[in-house]
């Protein structure tokens, strides 16, 4: 299924990825699944994108057209759906 894929100022994406907007075609059905075969596909460049001492990096939103947040322990359980475009940005601090 062909996702489209979003980064928004995350260290690392343009040199990972060339683009920080592409289409990505996956196997896997999961935003989990998206982001192991990212990483596969693309090379270890696309570690220093998703993890932090070898785990994800839970300060890297991930938000699914435009609208629907997908919680860090909820990577695994979120279905993705032919065309969704998903976002993946930091977290802004402020008040």
């Amino acid at each position: 299924m062909t996702v489209h894929l979003v980064f928004i100022e995350v260290e690392g994406a343009k040199d990972a990825f060339g683009a920080p907007k592409f289409d990505f075609v996956m196997k896997g059905h999961t935003v989990s699944e998206l982001i192991t075969e990212l990483m596969d596909t693309h090379g270890t460049a696309t570690q220093k994108v998703f993890l932090r001492d070898g785990r994800y990096n839970d300060n890297l939103q991930i938000i699914v057209n435009w609208r629907v947040y997908v919680l860090p322990d909820k990577r695994s359980d979120f279905t993705l759906s032919e065309g969704d475009t998903v976002i993946f940005a930091p977290f802004v601090g402020g008040g």
